[in-house]
């Protein structure tokens, strides 16, 4: 490189993966997880709410999309804090925040205050979202970054098991209720979900701040100082200029370079695929056990969830093998036709075959291709907040957005800069 300056990205691209890397995708990862628990932590219990508050139709659906409303503001929120004070102080504050209100909806009275603590929890959650795999790509070089968020993903699977398997422990009334230890199972079932509040700790201790931000923040000397950290950490050394690191940032940044001619198409492939993406997965997940109870299932609930955990985990697999090997655009298109089919079977589907179809559900590997920027998350937060109103047939929306994916997508060669909240678009290749 001589004695020219070089950027992060360059750096991090010439750093081999090893021990740090690791260690960030098991810190984020648990964090991405955590999410899962998070957001799907309503659909066990919103039977119950049903019950003990008399809820109607529409209040049901709409506190079961309270989270996601909320999600849609804390993406936005998450990633301007993030861009301001730090990926690595986002991150915990977005976690800590989450964690607590997750926590303080064990003591809901009712309706409206379920809402508005779901709707809270959701901005925390929204905002790791839109930090977490930011803070983790911003760390791995370029060529690895598709499968490193396909193992991230594979968090997510992780996460959809956990809450199975806590609400399999915590509930044993099922979707009825139940105690525990003389409370409201639900209560306790909410309590136990603030357990990632611990985290903030393990964030404190085990990530460092992002080099991309404090590069870009005019601390070249501590950048560089960084990634030197990093490199030691994975036994090698940085690949450092005399020059001071800089970001290699466009000057036209924030939510208006998202329109710019060169960006423009793939903010809006991005927003589609992603609108498509969470219409479908939230709307039959969210309300996945109220369906399975009224099939009459009550006694195999969690096992008929488990398995679908374990499938989707399975598909998030096979993803992050394809996705380097034939591509994220084949390997996104065969996801949604998949999971577009399958869900459409699902709605007319035999007593007897229904968990076999909701299997093949979560054997799509669309999740785990890439995670969109968070300026694509509140589009796809906003369509997760439509299947209440709609039929489950719709729900096979996934398999229209795949020929739109496989016909308007393009092949990406440039370089990724640093993956904040609003100046960050997704390509495929």
């Amino acid at each position: 490189m001589g004695d020219s300056s070089s950027t992060v990205g360059e750096v991090i691209d010439g750093i081999p993966l090893g021990r740090f890397h690791r260690r960030m995708l098991a810190v984020t990862g648990v964090v991405w997880a955590t999410t899962a628990v998070e957001i799907l932590i309503i659909s066990f219990t919103i039977p119950i709410f049903v019950d003990i508050w008399s809820l109607s139709s529409l209040q049901a659906g709409l506190l079961g999309s309270a989270g996601l409303l909320g999600m849609i503001f804390g993406n936005s929120l998450g990633g301007w804090y993030a861009d301001r004070f730090g990926r690595k102080t986002a991150l915990a504050m977005s976690v800590a925040f989450f964690s607590v209100f997750t926590g303080l909806t064990s003591l809901a009275v009712g309706f409206y205050s379920a809402f508005l603590l779901r709707l809270l929890t959701g901005l925390g959650v929204g905002g790791t979202v839109a930090i977490d795999a930011s803070f983790l790509t911003e760390h791995v070089p370029t060529g690895q970054r598709g499968r490193y968020l396909a193992y991230l993903e594979g968090f997510f699977a992780l996460g959809n098991m956990t809450t199975v398997v806590l609400a399999w422990l915590i509930l044993p009334g099922g979707l009825t209720g139940g105690t525990v230890a003389g409370l409201p199972a639900w209560r306790v079932f909410y309590l136990v979900a603030a357990a990632p509040l611990v985290l903030v700790v393990a964030i404190h201790y085990w990530l460092g701040e992002s080099p991309y931000f404090l590069a870009s923040k005019g601390r070249a000397e501590r950048a560089s100082e960084r990634l030197r950290e990093i490199a030691a950490e994975n036994g090698t050394d940085a690949p450092l200029t005399s020059g001071a690191v800089h970001t290699n940032e466009q000057a036209e940044s924030g939510f208006r370079r998202l329109f710019q001619p060169d960006v423009v198409r793939a903010t809006v492939l991005t927003s589609v695929i992603w609108f498509g993406l969470n219409f479908g997965y939230y709307g039959v997940f969210i309300w996945l056990p109220d369906t399975v109870e009224a099939a009459g299932y009550v006694g195999g609930l969690y096992q008929y969830l488990f398995v679908v955990a374990v499938f989707q985990l399975c598909g998030i697999g096979a993803a992050a093998v394809l996705v380097d090997r034939i591509g994220r655009k084949t390997t996104l298109t065969a996801g949604f036709t998949l999971a577009g089919l399958s869900t459409a079977t699902f709605t007319v589907a035999i007593p007897g075959s229904t968990s076999v179809w909701a299997s093949v559900a979560g054997f799509r590997s669309s999740r785990g291709c890439s995670r969109p920027a968070s300026s694509s998350s509140p589009s796809s937060r906003l369509s997760s907040r439509t299947p209440p109103n709609c039929s489950r047939r719709r729900f096979a929306v996934p398999a229209w957005v795949s020929p739109v994916a496989w016909g308007r997508s393009r092949r990406s060669s440039g370089r990724y800069s640093s993956a904040t909240s609003s100046s960050s678009a997704i390509s495929l290749r």
